[in-house]
This record gives C-alpha cells, sequence and structure tokens, in this order.
C-alpha cells in the first residue's frame, strides 16, 4: 500500500472545495449577482475541478491515460450506460420516501440558458470531473488498494464533495437527504470507474457523463416549460 499516493488522491478530491471559495469571490467582484445564476455556479464548480486537474499534472508532468478514439463496442457500451443514471434516480427517490428524508432541491433553468447549459455539460463538466477522478484520483488508488477497493474510496470521495449540491452549505449541514444524494451520486462515480477500466480510455465516462447531464438539462428545460416551476434536477451532481 502506497499511503502516499492515497493521501494525494484525497487531497486533490476535495481540493476543489476550497479552490472554489476563492474563484467564486473573484468572480464576484468582477460580475456581481450574476455570479450566483445556476449555470455560472457550475462553470465555477467545474473550473475549480479542472483548474485542480490540470494543476497536478502540470506538477507532476502529466499521467499516463489513454484519450483516443473509442471502438466500436466501446462507443456502444459508453452510450448504453447514459440511461442508468436516470434509473438510480427514481429509486434514490423511492429511499427519500421511504425513509422520510427532504426531497433534492429545486434548481431553475430558463428557457434563455439552455443553450450555455447545454455546453457546459457537454463541454466542462464531463470531461472535467472525469479528468480528475477517474483520469487522475482512480490510478492513484487503484495501484495502491486494488481495482475494487480503489474505486470504491474514489466513488466515496467523489460522491461526498458533491455535498453542495445537494443544498449543503457545509459539512455541518448535511441531513439524510443530502447523504442519499452523496451516496447516489457516488454510485454513478464507481460505475463510471468500472466503465474506465474495462475500456482503458479516459474517453469512455467523458461521453457517459456529458450526456447524462446535457439530458439532465434538457429534462430540467422541459419541465419548466411545462409546470411553470424550477425544474428538479442534478446536474453537475455526477
Amino acid at each position: 500500500m502506497q499511503l502516499n499516493d492515497i493521501v494525494t488522491a484525497v487531497v486533490l478530491s476535495v481540493l476543489p472545495l476550497v479552490v472554489i471559495v476563492p474563484i467564486g469571490a473573484l468572480a464576484y467582484s468582477a460580475v456581481g449577482e450574476r455570479v450566483r445564476g445556476l449555470v455560472p455556479g457550475i462553470v465555477l464548480m467545474e473550473g475549480s475541478f479542472l483548474l485542480v486537474a490540470v494543476g497536478y499534472l502540470w506538477f507532476v508532468g502529466g499521467v499516463n491515460v489513454r484519450l483516443g478514439l473509442l471502438s466500436g463496442p466501446e462507443l456502444v457500451l459508453a452510450l448504453a450506460l447514459v440511461p442508468a443514471p436516470f434509473a438510480l434516480s427514481v429509486a434514490t427517490e423511492r429511499v427519500r420516501s421511504l425513509l422520510d428524508a427532504e426531497g433534492e432541491k429545486t434548481l431553475n433553468l430558463s428557457r434563455e440558458s439552455v443553450p450555455a447549459a447545454l455546453i457546459v455539460a457537454l463541454v466542462l463538466v464531463g470531461p472535467a470531473e472525469e479528468l480528475l477522478y477517474r483520469g487522475i484520483v482512480q490510478p492513484l488508488l487503484v495501484d495502491s488498494l486494488g481495482a475494487v477497493a480503489g474505486i470504491g474510496v474514489m466513488a466515496t470521495l467523489f460522491g461526498a464533495v458533491h455535498y453542495p449540491s445537494y443544498g449543503a452549505d457545509s459539512p455541518l449541514d448535511v441531513d439524510r437527504g443530502v447523504v442519499i444524494g452523496c451516496l447516489s451520486t457516488g454510485l454513478v462515480g464507481a460505475g463510471l470507474g468500472a466503465l474506465f477500466v474495462v475500456t482503458g480510455s479516459l474517453l469512455a465516462p467523458i461521453v457517459t457523463h456529458s450526456l447524462y447531464d446535457a439530458a439532465l438539462f434538457a429534462k430540467a428545460a422541459v419541465e419548466n416549460d411545462e409546470t411553470g416551476e424550477g425544474p428538479r434536477s442534478d446536474v453537475g451532481r455526477q
């Protein structure tokens, strides 16, 4: 067991929650209240993931991760897994109901924001999170703990750092609803990690993750249009 790699993986996993504070402050000083919108907020969070990942790669001189074109079967597998998180979301809501836990937070997505949201989902959310958690954190843990344990720890960290997406302002605000949401996100992270191991290509989980988040934005926009209320959305949580 390589303790240094495990510590590095943990630090890298939680560092975006620290990095986003000064980034958010700079953005607020530049554009004011506009930074509090859904899309700007996601850009700030995912930008923090990307900054940590790129900073680490610069520091260590890069990592050996295959990012070439997917073979036919690999692409089919990546596309076939896109609906899986939706099924998990249904199961998660059932668990919330059984445990009488608070439901998902309502997030507003205006029709005018949809194009920008889709671009962010496809270009930033999936690539940033996959590069950091599956491309960097997971190999560090797998090399130290083995594939199963490494993916398990990575998924736990991946789910835990998404607690702000479920309405908690700090770890002290975590309740049953937040824990359920983080566990759900962790399961998605485990699936993406397994996809990375099976295909050997980081592009596979990037495709699955990006298309899933884009579909969530589209779903949120449709719900908002039909009900006239803010849609319920997990975007940026996986």
